[in-house]
């Protein structure tokens, strides 16, 4: 059995998790996909999923509106920063 994030000192502190999704947040609506877009709420809310838990998530969402992609990742580790990559659909 794993430790939790808390326990595991390789493990992301929570404050850096925060100051990540913030940062993934503010970054969608400076290129224009803010609060009222559906793929807002899903990226929010799996920001918000990880913050509170410390575990990894990897998924893309797709932002259709934009022909978009947003491939989202939210490491576990420490030694990794969260990202959020916009690809267009071909």
């Amino acid at each position: 059995m794993s430790a939790t994030p808390e326990e595991d000192p390789k493990a992301k502190p929570k404050a850096d998790r925060v100051r990540e999704g913030i940062t993934i947040l503010q970054k969608l609506k400076e290129v224009g996909i803010g609060p009222t877009e559906p793929a807002f709420a899903e990226i929010q809310a799996l920001i918000s999923g990880w913050v509170n838990t410390g575990e990894a998530v990897a998924k893309a969402v797709p932002l259709v509106r934009f022909d978009r992609v947003a491939h989202l990742v939210l490491p576990r580790r420490r030694t990794a920063v969260a990202s959020l990559v916009l690809k267009t659909v071909s």
